[in-house]
């Protein structure tokens, strides 16, 4: 797939554990082609125009400014007076204190695996659980990415 021959792109990529690292890796591999990227990603989300119309628009898991991957912005998603999610979270360190396999840094898709099991529909994948409105859409970083599409796709 040739970047450039579509008019709109969107790139979703986590931000890893060093979102600065991330960012530069973007410009890194975006430059030469056209768009002209600012120092620091936008925290509404990053949408650039080319002279010729093509757009751009990039999105750094979580939220453009954090560290962390898809994960961590579906915690954000959980509704706030869920008192599984506490319990998930609990449940999750015991697990890893007796020596279950997952590392540190994937704590929070452990967490978050964890709690989704507990669900009506037990495991669902993140779209689904997404679609069935197990996560609340209503958070305000949900509302930022919808935003982000919707000024990268018009």
């Amino acid at each position: 797939m040739a970047l450039l021959s579509y008019q709109r792109i969107g790139i979703v990529l986590d931000a890893d554990y060093l979102p600065e690292n991330r960012w530069q890796s973007v410009c890194d591999r975006l430059s030469g082609k056209g768009f002209k990227l600012p120092a620091q990603p936008d925290c509404e989300g990053t949408v650039i125009d080319r002279a010729d119309g093509k757009r751009l628009g990039i999105w750094l898991m979580p939220d453009n400014q954090s560290e962390g991957k898809l994960e961590n912005f579906l915690a954000l998603l959980v509704p706030p007076d869920d008192p599984c999610w506490e319990l998930a979270g609990k449940s999750t360190a015991q697990a890893q204190q007796m020596g279950a396999g997952f590392t540190e840094r994937d704590f929070i898709k452990a967490h978050i695996h964890t709690w989704l099991a507990w669900q009506e529909e037990p495991g669902m994948p993140f779209g689904t659980a997404i679609r069935a409105a197990t996560f609340s859409h209503d958070a305000e970083v949900a509302r930022r990415f919808v935003a982000w599409m919707e000024r990268l796709f018009k």
